[in-house]
């Protein structure tokens, strides 16, 4: 996490881990920047 800017790692955990993840680290940093999930294509 640099600049408080995530992105989203398809290979190293799924979407909803992801999102619960992020959702704890926005109570803690609300200035937190999540970058959208990647479209499977």
């Amino acid at each position: 996490m640099f600049d408080l800017v995530v992105r989203p790692n398809p290979v190293l955990a799924p979407r909803e881990i992801s999102e619960t993840k992020t959702r704890r680290w926005r109570e803690h940093w609300p200035e937190l920047t999540v970058l959208p999930w990647p479209d499977q294509a």
